[in-house]
């Protein structure tokens, strides 16, 4: 009897210690599951952030405006006292052509700058600059900036109807690039690029760089000891009421602008293609937290005023 008894007690206890022991393996098993779940869902979560971060803006996305774009080019340095850079197929495809106004640095002609203002034609821009050596207040930048105006209206011409005259970039290296700041009161002007600018006079006369109205690209050298940023560029940024990026490309000299514009010209193509093509895609390399001028070490940027609310549509010209 005792025997019996002592049997049905072990039967009991094994049955508590069966019972517990399933219990702590459900929930070992839960507790995998659970880590399995964690692993997966953490896995997912690091693909899609890596497939985002390979979609964003890089580096390699300069080399587009950094090389010719897709349009053969033409040229006339003879062009009613102006030099003028297009691309030969005028109007493919019903393009409208964006004007860039260039003005020359003091002493200089357009010829000097005939690559980069070549490279910006063959981006679908058509570039105009008056073989000016002193442009000065800019009146015979304003006058190169109507006739091309007058041209898209004259039905004899072969920019008849090709030009988009509501959409101008006025753009110069040293003299001209002051000479850029007093076409302020133009409402025709879209966007200004000023190239190793000089604060002097003209840059000063009437107050014109606190009275601008259209977007700025102020681009600068930290070596240039003709203007030297900190008394130029530096103050007519801190001046400027209007959205502006402010470049500073290290080590590069007051003539850095010269010939191609070297690291100078895929930046102002960009811009060319953010203000007078309104294109998505450019806009990239210089608005947001993952813009490109951030990740480019070989330059110091800033930037004031500026509306990151505003989205472009419109894709790169083929």
């Amino acid at each position: 009897m005792i025997f019996l008894i002592d049997f049905i007690r072990n039967q009991k206890k094994y049955s508590i210690s069966y019972e517990l022991l399933m219990k702590k393996k459900s929930i070992f098993v839960i507790v995998i599951i659970t880590a399995l779940i964690t692993i997966s869902v953490l896995s997912i979560g690091y693909t899609v952030l890596q497939s985002r971060n390979n979609d964003l803006p890089t580096l390699e996305n300069l080399i587009f405006y950094e090389e010719s774009g897709p349009f053969d080019v033409s040229e006339n340095k003879d062009f009613e006292e102006n030099s003028i850079y297009y691309p030969t197929d005028l109007g493919r495809d019903g393009m409208k052509h964006p004007i860039v106004v260039w003005g020359d640095g003091t002493g200089a002609l357009p010829s000097s700058y005939s690559d980069l203002l070549r490279h910006l034609a063959s981006h679908g821009f058509v570039v105009i600059g008056p073989n000016d050596e002193n442009t000065g207040e800019g009146e015979t930048m304003i006058a190169a900036m109507e006739l091309m105006i007058s041209k898209n209206d004259d039905p004899l011409s072969p920019f008849y109807q090709t030009l988009d005259v509501e959409k101008i970039c006025v753009t110069g290296h040293s003299q001209g690039a002051a000479s850029t700041l007093l076409l302020r009161e133009r409402d025709d002007v879209t966007c200004i690029v000023p190239l190793m600018l000089p604060y002097n006079v003209y840059v000063n006369h009437g107050g014109s760089m606190s009275s601008q109205n259209a977007p700025i690209l102020l681009i600068a050298g930290t070596e240039d000891l003709i203007c030297p940023p900190a008394t130029r560029s530096d103050v007519a940024y801190s001046l400027s009421p209007v959205p502006t990026f402010y470049g500073k490309l290290i080590g590069a000299n007051h003539f850095e602008a010269g010939g191609d514009a070297g690291e100078i010209r895929k930046y102002l193509t960009a811009w060319c293609y953010v203000q007078l093509f309104e294109n998505a895609t450019a806009r990239e390399v210089f608005y947001g937290s993952n813009a490109i001028i951030h990740q480019d070490l070989e330059w110091i940027w800033a930037s004031k005023n500026i509306l990151n609310t505003i989205i472009f549509l419109k894709q790169i010209p083929t």
